[in-house]
């Protein structure tokens, strides 16, 4: 039963790190997204002010300044995300990993000559 245990809580920390890597990336994607969605409509913006289109151009204006606020939304919750990973990479070492390794899960055994190295 143990062994089932372990099989399915190795595939859920799989799945939770493939997860992580995509969400990253979507986050990336998603920031790039709106910085280029900015540009666009700004640059439509000048355009239009230049032909004298002022309805147009201050929608657009409008449309930029939208996609500015996403982008430096998107960026806060980066940065967020990241000191909570900070903190939780903290937490894991002190909680979970140096108990670990303090609780003697390295047994170091002489057989023969060699010095071998087993992991119960």
């Amino acid at each position: 039963m143990d062994h089932v245990k372990y099989f399915h809580d190795r595939s859920a920390l799989h799945h939770a790190r493939e997860e992580k890597e995509i969400l990253e990336c979507e986050m990336i994607r998603t920031t790039r997204s709106f910085a280029v969605m900015k540009e666009a409509w700004s640059e439509h913006g000048k355009q239009e002010k230049e032909k004298s289109a002022f309805a147009s151009g201050a929608y657009a204006f409008k449309q930029a300044e939208i996609y500015s606020r996403l982008a430096e939304d998107t960026k806060v919750i980066q940065e967020k995300a990241e000191k909570k990973r900070v903190i939780y990479q903290q937490w894991y070492m002190d909680f979970i990993f140096a108990p670990a390794v303090s609780a003697n899960l390295f047994i170091f055994f002489h057989a023969g000559s060699n010095l071998y190295l087993e992991l119960k």
